[in-house]
């Protein structure tokens, strides 16, 4: 007797070879099973594919990006940056200044500098001991770090006013 999927005999004659699928199968349960073997190899295939593409898709997105850094770098189109968010200073770098003004919306853009990814390090290296706990980029707004920044701002001049900034609240301190 065949044995159906789900264990139960089916009462018709199992098929010679069957058992090459590790149950013995009648006709009527074989092809039911290849054609199921056959589906799931269908959506084995695709989900392959799909994935190959996805794959394919983030590191052409990957390299577009790379490319932009790269390019900014030997553009000087980078920017080391201070920012003042609530009661800390941000330091950060960015290819698109107004872009990330817009997305930081900070109180106040305190000044720029030209450089990269390794000026913004040694600048968090350099006042590593005013990180403010977990807070990467966020630093306490001591007087070491605030004439720093008078020293880039009178080095680089002002930055420009007509980046978005957060409007002050009562709750936001003046500068």
């Amino acid at each position: 007797m065949g044995v159906t999927e789900t264990g139960e005999q089916c009462g018709y004659v199992v098929v010679p070879g069957s058992r090459e699928h590790g149950i013995a199968l009648c006709g009527k349960h074989l092809e039911r099973h290849e054609e199921y073997l056959q589906r799931q190899a269908k959506l084995d295939a695709w989900e392959a594919q799909d994935l190959a593409l996805s794959r394919r898709h983030h590191e052409d997105q990957r390299s577009r990006v790379e490319q932009r850094l790269d390019e900014a770098r030997k553009e000087g189109r980078m920017v080391v940056y201070y920012v003042r968010i609530g009661n800390y200073i941000k330091i950060g770098t960015t290819t698109s200044f107004k872009y990330r003004m817009t997305s930081l919306m900070p109180d106040e853009i305190l000044a720029t500098e030209p450089g990269h990814e390794e000026l913004e390090r040694m600048r968090h290296k350099q006042f590593a001991h005013l990180r403010i706990p977990l807070g990467r980029e966020r630093f306490r707004p001591d007087p070491e770090l605030m004439d720093h920044i008078r020293m880039i701002r009178e080095h680089y001049g002002e930055p420009a006013d007509r980046y978005p900034v957060a409007e002050a609240t009562s709750d936001t301190p003046a500068p």
